[in-house]
């Protein structure tokens, strides 16, 4: 049977109780098995203004009979079960179960998505989900999680946000000077960056110096100066999609794709929104997620 990575939230009520009736709603369904799972992680609300009700997060292996939309609709009814109302997102919630990967396939329809989209830079998402299938790989960006969990660990607090049009580009990083302490910066030498982050389509930023990284199972801080040594890579890449391309990017639309589905990026969110304003909350999110005191 197919093998599949869930993550486990809930923010609401008895949390742990919770999440352990989600793990037995999955050991006791005949269309799945469940393999393992890890143990209960403490983190800060992301993406979700005004919320301070800490969320405990966990990840599950399973084995399934059913196809990933029939599995997704299994996951949806045992939420439901559990007091979350459909079409609930970035609130405060009883119980989320979000499909990460299945076995090694890539789907994008207009339910389901999966690798799922922010898996890859979610330290509450890959601290719990290293517990238990650090060695699995991301199918689009071709690491492991764990490789992507330590990444966020070790990586300098840099960022790299790259569009087919400069004005969207500009709009975005404007957006994020706006909010968040970063500042514009010049490119770090990185021996990929042309193949990965083309200096015509791309803006870095970085976070300042005294920029510190909350840990998710104490919820403390840790200095700067404790991590491991810094990676070469940005520690979140930002793709944002915007039409038209052709005039924009060589080899216009093929060409865009192609960038997209370049392997080893690490840690990336991609935006497909039209809306400036949605552009922007999902940027936020994700700085929050790789950066948590952001949140605070």
């Amino acid at each position: 049977m197919p093998s599949c990575l869930l993550a486990l939230g809930s923010n609401l009520g008895d949390r742990e109780a919770t999440l352990g009736a989600a793990l037995t709603a999955l050991e006791a369904a005949p269309s799945t098995n469940l393999c393992r799972h890890s143990q209960w992680h403490r983190s800060r609300p992301v993406g979700m203004a005004g919320s301070r009700q800490e969320f405990l997060n966990g990840a599950a292996l399973v084995e399934t009979k059913l196809e990933p939309h029939a599995l997704l609709e299994f996951l949806q009814h045992i939420e439901i079960e559990h007091g979350r109302r459909s079409g609930e997102d970035w609130v405060d919630r009883t119980l989320d179960l979000d499909l990460l990967l299945y076995d090694d396939r890539i789907i994008d329809t207009a339910v389901l998505t999966v690798p799922h989209p922010r898996m890859s830079f979610r330290r509450f998402v890959l601290a719990p989900a290293t517990e238990i299938a650090g060695d699995l790989q991301h199918p689009v960006l071709g690491w492991t999680i764990e490789r992507l969990r330590n990444h966020l660990n070790q990586a300098d607090d840099l960022a790299a946000v790259v569009s087919p049009r400069e004005p969207a580009r500009r709009e975005l990083v404007a957006a994020l000077v706006g909010r968040l302490d970063v500042q514009v910066v010049d490119p770090p030498t990185v021996e990929e960056a042309a193949r990965l982050w083309p200096g015509e389509l791309t803006t870095w930023v970085r976070l300042p110096a005294t920029a510190v990284e909350g840990d998710l199972r104490t919820g403390t801080e840790l200095p700067k100066e404790g991590r491991a040594p810094a990676a070469r890579h940005p520690k979140l890449s930002i793709l944002l999609d915007v039409e038209p391309v052709e005039p924009f990017v060589e080899g216009g639309e093929a060409g865009w794709a192609a960038l997209v589905r370049q392997t080893g990026r690490g840690p990336t969110l991609h935006i497909r929104a039209r809306d400036p304003a949605k552009a922007e909350r999902d940027a936020l999110a994700a700085f929050e997620a790789v950066w948590p005191h952001l949140g605070s």
